[in-house]
């Protein structure tokens, strides 16, 4: 599975459905976040920005964007999503340097790196017992979808800063010449 991939999997975000990721579940409409069928506490802009990654896994959401979502109409410093993204990996016991749940895209955003199911309920969320002893903390299938998706995104980011490097390059080489032909001219020599 590639990172396009698990993209075009990605959930549907209906009013119903619980995102189901390790032995976390999720409902946006219920505005809930469990471990295990525990409730975790968690605060709305972090809850809104877990929803926001969660409904496209594998996807770089940038900075921007996960800022106008949880602070809608508020100008805020990106130091306000960072705080909320390392209160969401305490509360997902991820980390920054082994992520199981988000990974930082230096520069770019973060992106959601586990796999994600979605079951749908219509009522409140009373965990099923079936769906709750399905949910461990290892999924051996989860850790080959993330070590994929980290070289996928390896590539990707790869690929983004050699574009960018050529493209400097070229304006580099191209403002040298400029600037030589400019030196040339004041200096009082003609081709």
């Amino acid at each position: 599975m590639t990172l396009n991939s698990a993209a075009s999997l990605a959930p549907s975000a209906s009013p119903g459905s619980v995102f189901v990721f390790g032995p976390f579940q999720l409902s946006g409409k219920e505005r809930l976040l469990q471990r295990n069928g525990e409730p975790l506490a968690i605060s709305s802009r972090g809850l809104e920005i877990l929803i926001a990654l969660v409904e496209r896994p594998g996807e770089v959401i940038s900075h921007k964007e996960l800022i106008d979502r949880a602070w809608p109409n508020v100008v805020v410093e990106d130091t306000n999503l960072r705080v909320h993204i390392a209160n969401l990996r305490k509360v997902l016991r991820d980390t920054k340097t082994g992520p199981r749940y988000i990974m930082s895209v230096p520069g770019r955003g973060y992106c959601f790196v586990a796999k994600v199911d979605f079951t749908y309920t219509s009522g409140s969320l009373g965990w099923q017992s079936s769906l709750s002893a399905q949910i461990t903390d290892t999924h051996p299938t989860d850790a080959l979808i993330f070590a994929e998706g980290q070289v996928q995104l390896g590539f990707q980011l790869l690929r983004n800063a050699l574009a960018t490097l050529q493209a400097r390059r070229s304006d580099l080489a191209a403002s040298e010449t400029g600037q030589w032909g400019t030196d040339r001219l004041s200096a009082g020599e003609t081709n």
